[in-house]
């Protein structure tokens, strides 16, 4: 017995139109001007199938995202106004477990509006970087910006955050002093006026103070990955830093 074999249309609607086209009794001229004509119509058609298609997928997710990110706020805002909440409700409304350390963070993105399926991911990015047990719990505030809560393995996360910032993540006073340092010139997009501003220093120091500390951290570090550490570090203290013992 023969293999079975897959049996192909025998012409396709392009390929029917244009033999319809040979068939007409045309001028010589006007052949090549309907063919195109045809093609242009029928390849435009694709085109805006393809993007109906595609808008439409967009905006179910954005639906979806959106949909859970309103329970996921509620829940949040309803916890941390209740004096004592209700850790296995929490649980079973978000799937995010409490009664273990957690790192707050604000994604925001100067586009505005842009794709709340973006700054899911990279929230996931950053809890990944973190090295957390569990995804993240993510809600959007608006339509630019979204609260991730990221769970702590602790003993994980100081190692990523000594291996971040390296020297600068010393328990030692003068370490501390640069990372305050540092983190209020992220805070003040790279400002040496500002950071000065708010800390009450001369620009020169707070120069001199950041390039010092930019210098204790591993070259090409990603900012973003130092701006967070140094924000582990201002809530968890010496559990996270490197012991002078």
């Amino acid at each position: 017995m023969s293999p079975p074999t897959c049996r192909q249309p025998s012409s396709t609607p392009c390929s029917r139109c244009y033999r319809l086209v040979e068939e007409l009794d045309l001028p010589p001229d006007l052949p090549m001007a309907v063919t195109r004509h045809i093609s242009d119509v029928m390849f435009g058609y694709i085109e805006w199938i393809t993007l109906y298609v595609f808008q439409a997928y967009e905006n179910e997710c954005r639906r979806w995202l959106g949909a859970e990110g309103n329970v996921l706020s509620s829940t949040i805002h309803r916890s941390l106004d209740s004096p004592e909440p209700d850790a296995q409700v929490f649980e079973r409304e978000t799937g995010y477990r409490l009664g273990r350390r957690h790192v707050a963070v604000i994604l925001w993105s100067h586009d505005d509006p842009i794709e709340l399926s973006i700054l899911d991911r990279a929230a996931r990015d950053r809890a990944g970087r973190l090295r957390s047990k569990g995804p993240p719990m993510i809600t959007a505030i608006d339509r630019s910006t979204v609260w991730p809560w990221i769970a702590r393995d602790l003993e994980s996360t100081g190692a990523w955050v000594r291996e971040v910032l390296g020297g600068l993540a010393d328990d030692t006073p003068s370490a501390a002093v640069l990372r305050e340092t540092l983190a209020a010139f992220f805070a003040t997009k790279d400002s040496y006026l500002h950071t000065a501003e708010r800390m009450n220093l001369h620009r020169n120091t707070v120069k001199y103070r950041v390039n010092k500390a930019l210098a204790e951290t591993p070259a090409h570090r990603d900012r973003v990955d130092l701006a967070l550490a140094l924000a582990v570090c201002e809530f968890l203290g010496s559990t996270v830093l490197t012991s002078g013992l």
